[in-house]
Order: C-alpha cells, then structure tokens, then sequence
C-alpha cells in the first residue's frame, strides 16, 4: 500500500512538473516576454536587439519594410536622448504559427531640441514563427472588435 502512494505521489509531482513547464513556456507567454524584452530594448535605443524581433518580410500598409524601420529606428535614437514605454494594454491571439497583439502604450520621448513629448496610441502587432522565432511582420492601428 505505501509504494502505491509513493508510485501516485510520484505521478502527481511529474503531471504538475509537466503543467508548470507548459505554462512557462506556452507560445502566448512567449510573445508577452518578447514585447517585453522589445520594449527595454527600445528604453535602452538597442538597435540590434530591436530588430532581432523584425521579420526581414515585414511589409505595412504605410510602405514601411525591414530596412525602413532600421532606419527610422536609428534616427529616433540619434533625436532622443530618452525614450519610454508604458504598456497599458496586451492581449494576444494566437493562430498556429501567427499571432496578433494588440497593444494600448504610453510613449514619453526627450531631447534637448524637442523638449519632453508624451502620447498614447494603440494598435496590432501580426507576427509569425519564423525558424522558431517569433517575428513581428506588420504593424496596424488597433481594430475594434
């Protein structure tokens, strides 16, 4: 009887093992730690980590491609000498290998030219796994559901 215990005891603690790595490690957590790591790297004007998350098929209605964004990126950088970003909203969808987030932010940027400018925007990011990767390929104002 105590090696049935310790035989169910031992199952219990492997199915919970089992639970805890999936939620760790479930794709829409992934994404939330992406926007993350993306976010810091935009406070920290790290231009190769912010583009490490950029699908180089990134394509947008307003003409914006991979190489565009850099360099628009490396501008911004250059113009501000602080730049935040306060996420108010996330939600994710995910779609197989695609997913939307939509996201509400509060951005803050300074510089001794411009003085502080402050707004608030909302919209959706679309990204797709690319070799494992999760890859933004287009960014849209939010739609209303």
């Amino acid at each position: 009887m105590r090696e049935f215990f310790r035989i169910i005891l031992i199952l219990i603690l492997i199915v919970a093992a089992y639970q805890a790595f999936n939620y760790f490690t479930s794709e829409e957590r992934r994404l939330k730690v992406i926007i993350n790591r993306g976010q810091e790297a935009i406070g920290r004007e790290d231009l190769e980590t912010c583009m490490r998350y950029i699908s180089q098929d990134y394509s947008d209605e307003y003409d914006q491609t991979y190489q565009s964004i850099e360099e628009d990126a490396k501008k911004a950088f250059e113009k501000y000498d602080e730049i935040n970003i306060w996420l108010r909203k996330r939600e994710v969808v995910l779609k197989d290998s695609e997913a939307e987030v939509n996201l509400g932010i509060i951005i803050s940027l300074s510089s001794n030219e411009t003085g502080l400018i402050k707004g608030q925007e909302k919209f959706t990011l679309y990204l797709r796994k690319e070799n494992g990767h999760w890859r933004i390929i287009k960014a849209s104002p939010l739609k209303i559901r």
